[in-house]
C-alpha cells in the first residue's frame, strides 16, 4: 500500500526561533551539511524546523515498513531544494530504505512537510490539510493541550473521511495498534474493518496536520 508520512511545526512556541543558535541542540540533531544550511539561511528558524520536520515526516514512514525502526535524526540526512522566499521547498531525506521524498510548505507560523512512498507517483496523490486550533481554557497545560489537540485530529480526520467516503462519522475510527515500541503508526477502519487508505498525522502547538492517501 502507498504510504505518506507528515510533521507540523508550531513556530512560535517558546524558544523555536532561537534553537538555532544552540550548537549542542544543532549537533545532536543534524550532519554538518545540514547545520551550515541552517547557518547561512536568511531566515534560520524557518530552515532548521523544515528539516527537522522532514526528518519526522520520513521516519513516520520507514516505521510502517519497520516497526522496530528508531528515530536517530542525524541518521536521516536531508536534500532540500529551497524556495527564494523560503515558503516551499522539495528535497529528499536518506533512510535504509532508499531515499523518500519530501515537500514543505512554510506558512504563517509554521511548517509542514509530507513524506511519500511506494505507489505514491506525485504528491497529487496525498491530500492534506493544516489547520490552527483554538485550545479551551481547561487545557492550558501541555499535557491537557497534547490530549485535546490529538483528539481534534482524530475528529477532523474522521470528518474528512466521511465526507470522502459517504459514510457516517461514527462509523470511522482512527487506531494505533500495539507494537513493540509502544503504539504503532494510525490506521483508518470502517466499522472496524481496515481500508486501504494509509493516514500520517501531526499536531504542534496550535497546529494540527493530517495526510491521507487517496483510496
Amino acid at each position: 500500500m502507498p504510504l505518506v508520512g507528515n510533521d507540523v511545526v508550531d513556530l512560535s512556541v517558546d524558544g523555536a526561533a532561537a534553537r538555532w543558535e544552540d550548537e549542542r541542540f544543532l549537533g545532536k540533531v543534524f550532519t554538518e551539511s545540514e547545520r551550515e544550511v541552517v547557518r547561512r539561511a536568511a531566515v534560520p528558524a524557518v530552515v532548521l524546523w523544515s528539516l527537522w520536520a522532514c526528518k519526522e515526516a520520513a521516519y513516520k514512514v520507514v516505521r510502517k515498513l519497520n516497526p522496530d525502526a528508531g528515530f536517530v535524526p542525524r541518521r536521516f540526512p536531508v536534500g532540500l531544494l529551497l524556495s527564494k522566499d523560503l515558503s516551499m521547498a522539495r528535497g529528499r531525506v536518506k533512510t535504509s530504505f532508499g531515499a523518500i521524498p519530501v515537500r514543505v510548505e512554510a506558512g504563517d507560523g509554521f511548517v509542514h512537510v509530507l513524506a511519500r512512498w511506494g505507489g505514491v507517483p506525485s504528491w497529487d496523490g496525498i491530500a492534506c490539510r493544516v489547520l490552527e486550533m483554538d485550545l479551551p481554557a481547561t487545557c492550558r497545560s501541555p499535557y491537557r493541550s497534547a490530549r485535546f489537540a490529538s483528539m481534534r485530529i482524530r475528529q477532523v480526520v474522521r470528518e474528512h473521511l466521511s465526507e470522502r467516503l459517504g459514510c457516517r462519522v461514527d462509523r470511522i475510527q482512527v487506531v494505533r495498534p500495539e507494537s513493540n515500541r509502544g503504539l504503532g503508526p494510525p490506521a483508518v477502519q470502517v466499522a472496524g474493518a481496515p481500508v486501504d487508505i494509509d493516514i500520517s498525522m501531526s499536531h504542534d502547538g496550535r497546529f494540527l496536520a493530517f495526510a491521507l492517501t487517496a483510496r
